[in-house]
């Protein structure tokens, strides 16, 4: 098989395949080559045509949605498979941080609990008689609010 006799870019001889015309293809016809190189590129470069939308706070059902539809966007090949598994690592990060959230919440609010019913019980066995004008309310909001700060050992985040 014949080899084209024209030369590269860099000086160096073509090793394409030569036509009857004795120049390659992309020689014989350079136009078509930067056609082609063109087309090439958009079509990488093509946005993908399916749009996912994600409610501020996404309950599990509506990511299992995305998941669904991202499955059936790459089958049906209006979503490339890279693409689909940049959404599936999303999906299954904002899954583990959104279950790290709940367990913080609960966690908070079980402690807020404990310091509550610690000072109902106190004031109940100390007769909740008080001489000093303040009232039972304003010294358990006051001791929830120690308990809770940050670096107290209680509900809120630590400084370590």
């Amino acid at each position: 098989m014949q080899k084209c006799m024209a030369t590269t870019k860099t000086g160096e001889p073509c090793r394409a395949a030569a036509s009857s015309g004795g120049l390659c293809f992309f020689h014989a016809n350079p136009d078509r080559a930067k056609q082609l190189g063109h087309l090439g590129g958009r079509t990488n470069r093509k946005s993908s045509g399916v749009e996912f939308r994600l409610p501020e706070k996404p309950t599990a059902n509506d990511l299992q949605d995305v998941m669904t539809q991202t499955i059936n966007a790459v089958l049906s090949g209006e979503l490339q498979h890279h693409k689909a598994t940049a959404i599936a690592n999303l999906i299954k990060a904002h899954s583990s941080i959104s279950v790290d959230v709940d367990l913080e919440s609960r966690v908070t609010k079980l402690e807020l609990d404990r310091v509550k019913n610690a000072i109902q019980q106190h004031n109940a066995m100390s007769g909740q008689g008080r001489d000093d004008g303040r009232e039972a309310g304003d010294e358990e909001e006051r001791v929830v609010a120690i308990a809770t700060a940050p670096g107290h050992g209680g509900a809120g985040k630590s400084g370590s």
